[in-house]
Protein backbone atom coordinates (compact mmCIF):
# COMPACT_ATOMS: atom_id res chain seq x y z
CA UNK A 1 0.00 0.00 0.00
CA UNK A 2 1.38 3.40 -1.01
CA UNK A 3 -0.54 6.30 0.48
CA UNK A 4 -0.07 10.06 0.29
CA UNK A 5 -1.62 12.51 2.73
CA UNK A 6 -0.17 15.79 1.44
CA UNK A 7 -1.39 17.29 -1.82
CA UNK A 8 2.14 18.04 -2.99
CA UNK A 9 3.01 14.35 -2.78
CA UNK A 10 0.18 13.30 -5.12
CA UNK A 11 0.51 12.76 -8.90
CA UNK A 12 -0.92 15.51 -11.12
CA UNK A 13 -3.69 13.23 -12.44
CA UNK A 14 -5.04 12.90 -8.88
CA UNK A 15 -5.24 16.60 -8.03
CA UNK A 16 -8.54 17.56 -9.68
CA UNK A 17 -10.38 14.79 -7.85
CA UNK A 18 -8.56 15.59 -4.61
CA UNK A 19 -9.43 19.29 -4.86
CA UNK A 20 -13.09 18.55 -5.51
CA UNK A 21 -13.22 16.38 -2.38
CA UNK A 22 -11.73 19.18 -0.29
CA UNK A 23 -14.31 21.65 -1.64
CA UNK A 24 -16.95 19.52 0.08
CA UNK A 25 -15.04 19.59 3.36
CA UNK A 26 -13.31 16.18 3.14
CA UNK A 27 -9.64 15.46 3.81
CA UNK A 28 -8.88 12.51 1.54
CA UNK A 29 -5.79 10.33 1.42
CA UNK A 30 -4.51 8.89 -1.83
CA UNK A 31 -3.74 5.17 -2.13
CA UNK A 32 -2.27 4.12 -5.48
CA UNK A 33 -2.73 0.42 -4.68
CA UNK A 34 -6.11 0.21 -3.00
CA UNK A 35 -7.64 -3.30 -3.14
CA UNK A 36 -10.29 -3.23 -5.88
CA UNK A 37 -13.63 -3.01 -4.02
CA UNK A 38 -17.12 -4.25 -4.90
CA UNK A 39 -18.66 -1.42 -6.93
CA UNK A 40 -22.14 -2.50 -5.76
CA UNK A 41 -21.32 -1.24 -2.27
CA UNK A 42 -21.66 2.49 -2.81
CA UNK A 43 -23.21 5.78 -1.77
CA UNK A 44 -26.52 5.84 -3.69
CA UNK A 45 -26.34 8.87 -5.97
CA UNK A 46 -27.29 7.54 -9.39
CA UNK A 47 -30.32 5.53 -10.44
CA UNK A 48 -29.51 1.81 -10.56
CA UNK A 49 -29.85 1.63 -14.34
CA UNK A 50 -27.14 4.26 -14.76
CA UNK A 51 -24.52 2.54 -12.58
CA UNK A 52 -21.62 0.91 -14.46
CA UNK A 53 -23.40 0.27 -17.80
CA UNK A 54 -21.93 -2.73 -19.61
CA UNK A 55 -20.88 -0.81 -22.73
CA UNK A 56 -19.01 1.77 -20.66
CA UNK A 57 -17.38 -0.91 -18.51
CA UNK A 58 -16.08 -2.69 -21.63
CA UNK A 59 -14.77 0.58 -23.05
CA UNK A 60 -13.01 1.48 -19.81
CA UNK A 61 -11.56 -2.02 -19.46
CA UNK A 62 -10.05 -1.84 -22.96
CA UNK A 63 -8.62 1.62 -22.24
CA UNK A 64 -7.04 0.36 -19.01
CA UNK A 65 -5.42 -2.52 -20.88
CA UNK A 66 -3.88 0.01 -23.27
CA UNK A 67 -2.35 1.76 -20.27
CA UNK A 68 -4.53 4.88 -20.28
CA UNK A 69 -4.58 6.80 -17.01
CA UNK A 70 -7.92 7.37 -15.21
CA UNK A 71 -8.66 9.67 -12.26
CA UNK A 72 -8.77 7.86 -8.92
CA UNK A 73 -12.05 6.48 -7.64
CA UNK A 74 -13.36 7.84 -4.31
CA UNK A 75 -14.40 5.73 -1.33
CA UNK A 76 -15.45 6.28 2.28
CA UNK A 77 -13.49 5.04 5.28
CA UNK A 78 -15.83 2.05 5.59
CA UNK A 79 -15.62 1.05 1.94
CA UNK A 80 -18.63 2.70 0.26
CA UNK A 81 -17.79 3.92 -3.22
CA UNK A 82 -18.72 7.58 -3.78
CA UNK A 83 -17.36 7.90 -7.32
CA UNK A 84 -15.85 5.58 -9.89
CA UNK A 85 -18.26 2.63 -10.18
CA UNK A 86 -17.53 2.18 -13.90
CA UNK A 87 -13.76 2.34 -13.32
CA UNK A 88 -13.99 -0.18 -10.49
CA UNK A 89 -16.20 -2.50 -12.56
CA UNK A 90 -13.71 -2.28 -15.44
CA UNK A 91 -10.84 -3.04 -13.09
CA UNK A 92 -12.71 -6.10 -11.81
CA UNK A 93 -13.41 -7.19 -15.39
CA UNK A 94 -9.67 -7.03 -16.09
CA UNK A 95 -9.03 -8.92 -12.83
CA UNK A 96 -6.84 -6.11 -11.51
CA UNK A 97 -6.37 -6.60 -7.77
CA UNK A 98 -5.67 -2.92 -7.07
CA UNK A 99 -6.92 0.48 -8.23
CA UNK A 100 -5.91 4.09 -7.47
CA UNK A 101 -8.26 5.45 -4.81
CA UNK A 102 -8.94 8.57 -2.78
CA UNK A 103 -10.08 7.59 0.71
CA UNK A 104 -12.37 10.08 2.41
CA UNK A 105 -12.03 10.82 6.11
CA UNK A 106 -15.68 9.96 6.91
CA UNK A 107 -17.70 6.77 7.21
CA UNK A 108 -20.98 6.20 5.39
CA UNK A 109 -22.66 3.89 7.91
CA UNK A 110 -23.83 5.86 10.91
CA UNK A 111 -22.86 9.18 9.35
CA UNK A 112 -24.57 12.38 10.46
CA UNK A 113 -27.14 14.01 8.19
CA UNK A 114 -24.63 16.72 7.35
CA UNK A 115 -21.98 14.20 6.27
CA UNK A 116 -24.53 12.25 4.21
CA UNK A 117 -25.51 15.46 2.44
CA UNK A 118 -21.88 16.14 1.56
CA UNK A 119 -21.29 12.56 0.40
CA UNK A 120 -24.28 12.61 -1.93
CA UNK A 121 -23.38 16.05 -3.24
CA UNK A 122 -19.77 15.02 -3.88
CA UNK A 123 -20.86 11.93 -5.78
CA UNK A 124 -23.20 14.04 -7.89
CA UNK A 125 -20.49 16.62 -8.55
CA UNK A 126 -18.17 13.92 -9.88
CA UNK A 127 -20.93 12.45 -12.06
CA UNK A 128 -21.82 15.84 -13.52
CA UNK A 129 -18.19 16.46 -14.43
CA UNK A 130 -17.24 12.97 -15.61
CA UNK A 131 -18.45 10.23 -17.90
CA UNK A 132 -22.05 10.36 -19.11
CA UNK A 133 -23.06 12.92 -16.51
CA UNK A 134 -26.16 12.78 -14.37
CA UNK A 135 -29.79 13.37 -15.33
CA UNK A 136 -32.09 16.03 -13.88
CA UNK A 137 -34.00 13.62 -11.65
CA UNK A 138 -30.73 12.56 -10.02
CA UNK A 139 -29.59 16.17 -9.68
CA UNK A 140 -32.96 16.99 -8.11
CA UNK A 141 -32.50 14.36 -5.40
CA UNK A 142 -29.04 15.66 -4.54
CA UNK A 143 -30.14 19.31 -4.48
CA UNK A 144 -33.07 18.40 -2.24
CA UNK A 145 -30.71 16.66 0.18
CA UNK A 146 -28.07 19.37 0.39
CA UNK A 147 -30.52 22.32 0.27
CA UNK A 148 -31.96 21.08 3.58
CA UNK A 149 -28.75 22.41 5.12
CA UNK A 150 -29.07 26.22 5.58
CA UNK A 151 -25.32 26.56 5.00
CA UNK A 152 -25.87 25.89 1.30
CA UNK A 153 -27.67 28.43 -0.87
CA UNK A 154 -28.38 28.07 -4.61
CA UNK A 155 -25.18 29.84 -5.64
CA UNK A 156 -22.97 27.63 -3.53
CA UNK A 157 -24.76 24.41 -4.48
CA UNK A 158 -24.48 25.23 -8.20
CA UNK A 159 -20.77 25.99 -7.86
CA UNK A 160 -20.07 22.80 -5.94
CA UNK A 161 -22.08 20.56 -8.24
CA UNK A 162 -20.85 22.19 -11.41
CA UNK A 163 -24.34 22.94 -12.73
CA UNK A 164 -26.28 26.15 -13.38
CA UNK A 165 -27.64 28.31 -10.59
CA UNK A 166 -30.92 28.62 -12.51
CA UNK A 167 -31.44 24.85 -12.42
CA UNK A 168 -30.67 24.69 -8.70
CA UNK A 169 -33.06 27.56 -7.93
CA UNK A 170 -35.80 25.89 -9.96
CA UNK A 171 -35.38 22.61 -8.09
CA UNK A 172 -35.34 24.38 -4.74
CA UNK A 173 -38.53 26.28 -5.63
CA UNK A 174 -40.24 23.05 -6.69
CA UNK A 175 -39.17 21.36 -3.46
CA UNK A 176 -40.50 24.23 -1.34
CA UNK A 177 -43.86 24.07 -3.12
CA UNK A 178 -44.12 20.31 -2.56
CA UNK A 179 -43.26 20.70 1.13
CA UNK A 180 -45.84 23.47 1.62
CA UNK A 181 -48.49 21.44 -0.23
CA UNK A 182 -47.73 18.44 1.97
CA UNK A 183 -48.26 20.53 5.10
CA UNK A 184 -51.58 21.71 3.66
CA UNK A 185 -52.47 18.10 2.76
CA UNK A 186 -53.04 19.06 -0.87
CA UNK A 187 -52.27 16.39 -3.46
CA UNK A 188 -49.99 17.91 -6.14
CA UNK A 189 -49.00 14.73 -7.95
CA UNK A 190 -50.92 15.98 -10.98
CA UNK A 191 -48.98 19.25 -11.19
CA UNK A 192 -46.03 19.66 -13.53
CA UNK A 193 -42.56 20.64 -12.36
CA UNK A 194 -43.04 24.04 -14.03
CA UNK A 195 -46.30 24.70 -12.19
CA UNK A 196 -44.68 23.80 -8.87
CA UNK A 197 -41.63 25.95 -9.58
CA UNK A 198 -43.85 28.96 -10.23
CA UNK A 199 -45.62 28.25 -6.94
CA UNK A 200 -42.30 27.94 -5.13
CA UNK A 201 -41.02 31.23 -6.51
CA UNK A 202 -44.12 33.38 -6.21
CA UNK A 203 -47.01 31.82 -4.30
CA UNK A 204 -45.56 30.71 -0.97
CA UNK A 205 -46.12 34.17 0.51
CA UNK A 206 -49.86 33.46 0.33
CA UNK A 207 -51.54 32.26 3.50
CA UNK A 208 -52.65 28.65 3.84
CA UNK A 209 -56.27 28.85 2.67
CA UNK A 210 -55.66 30.87 -0.53
CA UNK A 211 -52.59 28.77 -1.40
CA UNK A 212 -54.48 25.51 -0.92
CA UNK A 213 -57.26 26.74 -3.21
CA UNK A 214 -54.72 27.93 -5.79
CA UNK A 215 -52.93 24.57 -5.82
CA UNK A 216 -56.21 22.71 -6.16
CA UNK A 217 -57.48 24.93 -8.98
CA UNK A 218 -54.19 24.71 -10.86
CA UNK A 219 -54.48 20.92 -10.79
CA UNK A 220 -58.21 20.84 -11.57
CA UNK A 221 -58.02 23.24 -14.52
CA UNK A 222 -54.52 22.41 -15.76
CA UNK A 223 -53.52 26.07 -15.68
CA UNK A 224 -50.60 27.09 -17.86
CA UNK A 225 -47.57 28.80 -16.39
CA UNK A 226 -48.56 32.31 -17.48
CA UNK A 227 -52.07 31.79 -16.14
CA UNK A 228 -50.74 30.66 -12.76
CA UNK A 229 -48.43 33.68 -12.60
CA UNK A 230 -51.25 36.11 -13.44
CA UNK A 231 -53.54 34.51 -10.87
CA UNK A 232 -50.90 34.71 -8.14
CA UNK A 233 -50.37 38.41 -8.86
CA UNK A 234 -54.11 39.09 -8.68
CA UNK A 235 -54.38 37.22 -5.39
CA UNK A 236 -51.49 39.17 -3.88
CA UNK A 237 -52.96 42.44 -5.09
CA UNK A 238 -56.20 41.57 -3.28
CA UNK A 239 -54.36 42.28 0.01
CA UNK A 240 -56.52 39.87 2.03
CA UNK A 241 -57.31 36.18 2.28
CA UNK A 242 -60.97 36.89 1.60
CA UNK A 243 -60.14 38.81 -1.57
CA UNK A 244 -57.70 36.15 -2.75
CA UNK A 245 -60.24 33.39 -2.17
CA UNK A 246 -62.88 35.33 -4.15
CA UNK A 247 -60.47 35.57 -7.09
CA UNK A 248 -59.86 31.82 -7.06
CA UNK A 249 -63.60 31.14 -6.77
CA UNK A 250 -64.30 33.42 -9.73
CA UNK A 251 -61.60 31.72 -11.79
CA UNK A 252 -62.96 28.28 -10.91
CA UNK A 253 -66.47 29.33 -11.96
CA UNK A 254 -65.18 30.67 -15.28
CA UNK A 255 -63.37 27.40 -15.93
CA UNK A 256 -66.08 24.97 -14.83
CA UNK A 257 -66.42 23.47 -18.32
CA UNK A 258 -62.65 23.11 -18.61
CA UNK A 259 -62.49 21.44 -15.19
CA UNK A 260 -65.37 19.10 -16.05
CA UNK A 261 -63.67 18.08 -19.29
CA UNK A 262 -60.40 17.31 -17.50
CA UNK A 263 -62.20 15.23 -14.88
CA UNK A 264 -64.10 13.31 -17.56
CA UNK A 265 -61.17 12.65 -19.89
CA UNK A 266 -58.19 12.67 -17.56
CA UNK A 267 -56.50 14.80 -20.19
CA UNK A 268 -55.40 18.38 -20.48
CA UNK A 269 -58.19 20.62 -21.69
CA UNK A 270 -57.11 23.88 -23.34
CA UNK A 271 -57.77 27.07 -21.36
CA UNK A 272 -61.28 28.38 -22.01
CA UNK A 273 -61.54 31.50 -24.17
CA UNK A 274 -63.19 33.51 -21.41
CA UNK A 275 -60.17 33.11 -19.11
CA UNK A 276 -57.74 34.00 -21.87
CA UNK A 277 -59.85 37.05 -22.79
CA UNK A 278 -59.68 38.35 -19.21
CA UNK A 279 -55.94 37.89 -19.23
CA UNK A 280 -55.56 39.95 -22.43
CA UNK A 281 -58.07 42.58 -21.34
CA UNK A 282 -55.94 43.16 -18.27
CA UNK A 283 -53.34 44.61 -20.62
CA UNK A 284 -55.88 46.84 -22.34
CA UNK A 285 -57.30 48.12 -19.06
CA UNK A 286 -53.90 49.51 -18.09
CA UNK A 287 -54.53 52.33 -20.58
CA UNK A 288 -57.56 53.67 -18.68
CA UNK A 289 -57.50 56.77 -16.46
CA UNK A 290 -55.34 58.99 -18.61
CA UNK A 291 -53.06 56.38 -20.13
CA UNK A 292 -54.89 55.95 -23.45
CA UNK A 293 -52.47 58.19 -25.34
CA UNK A 294 -49.72 55.66 -24.73
CA UNK A 295 -51.54 53.18 -26.97
CA UNK A 296 -51.98 55.57 -29.89
CA UNK A 297 -50.03 54.54 -32.99
CA UNK A 298 -47.75 57.41 -34.07
CA UNK A 299 -46.41 55.86 -37.26
CA UNK A 300 -48.59 57.04 -40.21
CA UNK A 301 -47.89 53.81 -42.05
CA UNK A 302 -49.90 51.89 -39.41
CA UNK A 303 -52.67 54.41 -38.67
CA UNK A 304 -55.36 52.68 -40.80
CA UNK A 305 -54.53 49.15 -39.61
CA UNK A 306 -54.38 50.22 -35.96
CA UNK A 307 -57.74 51.98 -36.11
CA UNK A 308 -59.37 49.07 -37.95
CA UNK A 309 -58.28 46.59 -35.29
CA UNK A 310 -59.49 48.89 -32.52
CA UNK A 311 -62.92 49.26 -34.15
CA UNK A 312 -63.17 45.50 -34.79
CA UNK A 313 -62.19 44.79 -31.18
CA UNK A 314 -64.84 47.18 -29.86
CA UNK A 315 -67.47 45.45 -31.98
CA UNK A 316 -66.34 41.99 -30.81
CA UNK A 317 -66.38 43.10 -27.17
CA UNK A 318 -69.88 44.54 -27.54
CA UNK A 319 -71.11 41.20 -28.89
CA UNK A 320 -69.37 39.29 -26.11
CA UNK A 321 -70.75 41.71 -23.53
CA UNK A 322 -74.31 41.19 -24.76
CA UNK A 323 -73.93 37.41 -24.59
CA UNK A 324 -72.32 37.63 -21.14
CA UNK A 325 -75.24 39.67 -19.80
CA UNK A 326 -77.67 37.05 -21.16
CA UNK A 327 -75.68 34.28 -19.47
CA UNK A 328 -75.59 36.19 -16.17
CA UNK A 329 -79.34 36.86 -16.34
CA UNK A 330 -80.06 33.20 -17.03
CA UNK A 331 -77.92 32.14 -14.06
CA UNK A 332 -79.71 34.61 -11.78
CA UNK A 333 -83.12 33.37 -12.95
CA UNK A 334 -82.13 29.75 -12.33
CA UNK A 335 -81.09 30.54 -8.75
Amino acid sequence: MSTANARQAMPDWVLNAYDLCTQFGFKPKFDHDYPTPDFRKRVQVRAEKHVAPAAEVNKYAASMQRGEQFPPAVITLDGYLDDGATRVAASLKNKYPKIPMLILDERYEGASQEVLQRLHALGAAFNIRNGKGIDKSEIRKVVERIAANPMYDATRIAALLGTTEGLVRSIMAETKARERAQKLRVDVTGLTANQLRIMGRSALALNDAPLAELLTLTDEAGLEGKEVTALIKAMKDAKSDEGALKIVASERAARREQIATRRATGGKAPPVASAKLRQHLGFVLKFMNGGASDAVERNPAFHAEHLRKIDDSILALQQIGALQREAAAATTAAE
